[in-house]
């Protein structure tokens, strides 16, 4: 399923109160990676990986931004490795695991914690506690996961907790690994019909914050693209893709089978494709997000 992409999260906006981060915030990814095994997660927000089909584990680098003479970059504050309940190795999941993911704060000033829970294993991990070594605690943004309470830097007037993925990187096992890629470019599975439908989908339980882990094939997650520079991060459309379906040129979409919704192409057990990329906005007509002048895009509600 790596060839889609090389990671899903699931995120959240923190406050970080080094005052040189533009708009004091910062934006968690706990990042789970399919087929891979991680050696190391990196200072810079990267990581050092092994492939390993089926093997899933996990780093959580956060986000900031701050100026750097006219331009704007896009420095990491934090990243920490999920690590086993001994809090020396990293935490293993495998294929068609069912996982309970737990981000929270203890007190509104506290630090982020995030915990993973392997209901098929019965293992889980130690707790990574998300204390920048250079802009302390990094702690709850919002109070409520309500669609406006949404990331200053974003491009998406949206919640601040989101689950995604990472698309627009070539497979990191490939010819031309973890390469930025777009529609078109035939190394790029994230775009790509075949791709997509030869895994089993990841399901939303929307309920839960459960998660089954798709066996390591092809491809599979929720939808994400990251801009240039980090100014718009989170950017969730298909950019001028209306109605393409053509080979290395679909964009993914959410779906409907029945009991959950699924992300990715249109499956065996799809009921309703629910617009296709259609469903997504194209056009930025929702407030601005609070850092960068201009509009940005509204979050897609299905119902």
């Amino acid at each position: 399923m790596s060839s889609v992409g090389p990671t899903f999260w699931f995120g959240g906006t923190v406050k970080d109160s080094n005052p040189h981060k533009i708009g004091q915030e910062g934006f968690l990814e706990l990042q789970f990676y399919p087929d891979s095994f991680t050696k190391n997660c990196t200072g810079n927000g990267g990581f050092s990986l092994i492939h390993e089909p089926n093997v899933y584990t996990a780093c959580s680098p956060v986000w900031t931004i701050r100026k750097k003479g006219r331009d704007v970059s896009e420095p990491t504050a934090f990243n920490g490795m999920l690590r086993d309940a001994s809090g020396k190795n990293p935490f293993v999941m495998h294929a068609l695991d069912f996982v309970d993911v737990h981000i929270w704060a203890p007190t509104p000033n506290s630090a982020y914690r995030e915990q993973v829970t392997d209901e098929t294993s019965g293992q889980t991990s130690s707790a990574l506690v998300l204390i920048s070594p250079s802009d302390g605690p990094l702690t709850p943004e919002f109070s409520t996961n309500e669609i406006g309470n949404a990331l200053d830097w974003g491009g998406v007037w949206d919640t601040p907790m989101a689950f995604v993925w990472e698309i627009g990187h070539s497979y990191l096992y490939g010819d031309h690994p973890g390469q930025f890629c777009v529609p078109g470019q035939t190394f790029c599975g994230s775009f790509n019909n075949d791709n997509w439908a030869g895994f089993t989908p990841i399901p939303d339980l929307r309920r839960h914050l459960r998660r089954r882990l798709a066996p390591a094939a092809l491809g599979g997650g929720l939808g994400h693209r990251r801009e240039g520079g980090g100014a718009r991060q989170l950017v969730r459309r298909p950019d001028r893709l209306h109605g393409v379906r053509r080979s290395y040129c679909i964009y993914p979409w959410f779906s409907w089978d029945g009991g959950a919704i699924n992300y990715g192409v249109h499956y065996a057990n799809t009921v309703d494709d629910l617009g296709g990329a259609d469903q997504f906005a194209q056009v930025p007509t929702c407030p601005e997000d609070g850092v960068f002048a201009g509009p940005t895009y509204c979050d897609t509600i299905i119902r």
